[in-house]
């Protein structure tokens, strides 16, 4: 999968899901909240609609294809399921910024 499909998505990955997110942000939900809090409203609606896109475009896809692709997006975490990947990216916007 490419970035250029989901660049908001693929930047994120990048940016906050990468190999030492555990080290700066504990937990995929505490990497997306400080996503949200630096992140001006265009950017987290670019956000919001790559991750829908996503979903939408991976919901028939084995989960080891999804996890696949999140990586080719630039991502390092692997989520356990669909529904934890689900509940990270429900997260988009919740933290209102400062």
């Amino acid at each position: 999968m490419e970035s250029a499909t989901y660049p908001a998505l693929s930047s994120f990955f990048s940016a906050y899901l990468h190999e030492d997110f555990v080290l700066e942000h504990r937990t995929p939900s505490l990497a997306m909240a400080a996503f949200c809090l630096k992140a001006s409203d265009g950017q987290r609606r670019a956000l919001r609609e790559d991750c829908e896109r996503f979903l939408r475009a991976t919901k028939d896809w084995q989960w080891k294809d999804v996890k696949a692709a999140m990586r080719d997006l630039g991502g390092s975490w692997a989520p356990r399921s669909r529904s934890a990947l689900e509940a990270v990216f429900a997260d988009v916007g919740a933290v209102a910024p400062r």
